[in-house]
């Protein structure tokens, strides 16, 4: 038997990294403190909490943290549904069997973190939609690699979750790259570099031919039916190395780490 894969692996080629350490540095660090406080703020969910309600928990966790706007609002999800709602609501509120999905992406000065966790809420086993979804998003970090074209992974997600009765929904991209502040993403920081991600150059799509190579947020939302959720990481690939970054073995990617 195996052991699983660590967080960062490299060939034995040796292909030397074309990204600066500071940079990588500045990811890993903005990535560990989102990861961190998402877990801080499930550790603290309780009965009559409000979608709001733990919004505005999440945005007092990385107030202190170092990070000073938002390369996307938190966003809280209850009930799984399989169409996104566009508002948060403070009249739905948290009860035993409710799953919760979770979206966090604050930005500091140079770089930005974005994860996306779901629980089930005062559940001794977990519901089978977030099991898989959870090992759609493990099967998507590691398919990710420099030998993929970025569209190569959306067609791996696409085809495990069809395998798995399943969809992505109408997701027309599973995730983005992740600009760093350097150049015309650094304008207007980091407005600009969320702009960018709407252009199709940058997103992990059907079509894009693209090799990996880079910062990526890899957030596959699987749908079963009239209900769908979803987690999401953070990849970092330059030449044969990949890491999933935040993370310290590929084993932690979909879990939350203790408070």
């Amino acid at each position: 038997m195996t052991s699983a894969a660590p967080a960062e692996s490299a060939s034995a080629t040796g292909t030397a990294d074309t990204v600066d350490a500071e940079l990588r540095a500045a990811f890993e660090h903005a990535q560990t403190e989102t990861i961190a406080a998402v877990a801080r703020t499930v550790a603290a969910l309780d009965t009559g909490m409000t979608e709001l309600d733990i919004a505005r928990r999440l945005e007092s966790e990385v107030a202190d943290r170092g990070f000073v706007s938002w390369f996307q609002r938190p966003r809280v999800l209850f009930g799984a549904p399989a169409k996104p709602r566009l508002r948060m609501s403070a009249d739905r509120k948290l009860a035993a069997g409710t799953i919760v999905e979770i979206d966090l992406a604050p930005a500091n000065a140079d770089a930005f973190g974005d994860f996306t966790t779901t629980v089930a809420f005062g559940m001794d086993d977990e519901p089978e939609l977030v099991s898989d979804a959870r090992a759609l998003c493990r099967g998507v970090c590691g398919f990710a690699s420099r030998w993929k074209c970025t569209g190569e992974v959306y067609v791996f997600a696409d085809a495990w979750a069809n395998n798995h009765r399943a969809t992505l929904g109408e997701a027309g991209a599973i995730g983005h790259m992740c600009l760093p502040r350097r150049g015309r993403s650094g304008w207007a920081w980091p407005y600009a570099a969320r702009v960018a991600i709407q252009m199709r150059r940058h997103q992990v799509h059907w079509f894009n031919h693209r090799r990996m190579h880079g910062f990526y947020a890899l957030a596959p939302r699987l749908v079963r039916g009239e209900h769908a959720c979803g987690f999401g990481e953070m990849v970092y690939i330059d030449g044969d190395t990949r890491r999933i970054v935040g993370r310290g073995h590929e084993s932690e990617v979909g879990t939350l780490p203790p408070v």
